[in-house]
């Protein structure tokens, strides 16, 4: 029983056992993954060329920006988080849209007043809002969703 009692309470670490992976595998990895989110989500301008580059490997901030845009076709893009194959591979890439004309935010929450640590910590327990999508003159039509602005 106590072997049962071990795993439950340490079943992450049991997982991570399980699956083969020794405690350094995972303190890379855990590393790598955290520093990889945090250059993405570092709003760097990147000059074209090193973008462009380092785009066919890794995410970079302007294709992780636009998954954070408010036009919901633009959002439901670009999920990968170290490696940008991932996205060409699931057809979710979307480099298309331009670093500057892209609004972030979520569209359905957009009142100042309601953007407190009080609010927001009472938001995962309240009724979510329909993704209401008015700025579609940012958007770009489905059909060239996945045409590539750094092929030029």
């Amino acid at each position: 029983m106590n072997i049962l009692a071990d795993i439950s309470k340490n079943n992450f670490t049991c997982c991570h056992f399980l699956a083969g992976a020794t405690p350094m595998n995972v303190l890379l990895y855990e590393i790598l993954f955290e520093a990889a989110t945090q250059f993405h989500h570092s709003n760097w301008k990147l000059p074209f060329k090193l973008e462009k580059g380092l785009n066919k490997i890794i995410v970079t901030p302007r294709m992780h920006g636009i998954h954070h845009s408010q036009v919901r076709n633009e959002t439901d893009s670009n999920y990968s988080v170290i490696f940008s194959f991932w996205d060409r591979l699931h057809s979710t890439a979307r480099l298309n849209v331009a670093q500057d004309t892209i609004v972030i935010g979520v569209p359905t929450y957009q009142n100042a007043e309601e953007l407190t640590p009080g609010y927001l910590l009472k938001l995962p327990f309240t009724k979510i809002r329909q993704w209401k999508d008015e700025g579609s003159t940012l958007s770009i039509p489905k059909t060239n969703a996945n045409k590539n602005v750094l092929n030029k």
